[in-house]
């Protein structure tokens, strides 16, 4: 039996393009196991300042495409 693990990634590992890098090769490298990751947009329940959720809208356009090419599916959640 095959297990599959969906991975939550904070803000500060999608967010940073030498984590991202990072995250990217480990979901490679397992991609049998690792089958989903989520893109958390917040720290906290609150409602992020326009600006914030404009910047990461930008950082995510990128990234997801970049992890769907790893072979995985990919999707950004809000809150923690």
């Amino acid at each position: 039996m095959t297990a599959h693990i969906s991975l939550r990634i904070g803000v500060p590992l999608w967010l940073q393009p030498e984590l991202r890098e990072n995250m990217l090769s480990m979901v490679e490298e397992f991609s049998e196991t690792v089958t989903e990751v989520a893109c958390f947009t917040g720290f906290t329940h609150p409602p992020l300042p326009l600006a914030t959720i404009e910047r990461f809208a930008g950082v995510l356009a990128e990234a997801l495409p970049q992890f769907r090419e790893a072979g995985v599916t990919a999707r950004k959640m809000q809150g923690d």
